[in-house]
């Protein structure tokens, strides 16, 4: 049998999919990030320097500043020596520059 002379409508990509797959990619980190918070006060000393460094790594350095947000970091902070509180605020620096510039990128492209 022979192949079809026509050619198939070509599939394309579904926005939506791409954006509900972010949006439960978000939820999912939100999620870990919130439950992380949660056991770092029962942690030793090197194990909070570990949890503190994922924190800032896995959420959205504006989420963690944003005072009244459920991530927000600043409650955590204020129950830990002040050593945690300069780390994170020399982290924080560095991963927000990070965020804003690959945002700023991004809207260079056109995206």
């Amino acid at each position: 049998m022979r192949a079809p002379s026509f050619p198939f409508p070509k599939r394309r990509a579904n926005p939506f999919g791409a954006s509900a797959l972010q949006a439960a990619r978000r939820r999912a980190t939100g999620v870990a990030v919130r439950e992380l918070m949660d056991v770092m006060p029962a942690l030793q000393k090197p194990a909070k320097w570990a949890v503190l460094r994922a924190l800032i790594d896995l959420a959205d350095p504006h989420l963690l500043l944003h005072p009244g947000d459920d991530l927000d970091i600043a409650p955590l902070l204020e129950a830990l020596p002040p050593e945690f509180g300069i780390e994170a605020q020399r982290l924080l620096d560095r991963k927000r520059k990070d965020v804003d510039g690959k945002a700023d990128r991004e809207e260079r492209r056109g995206r």
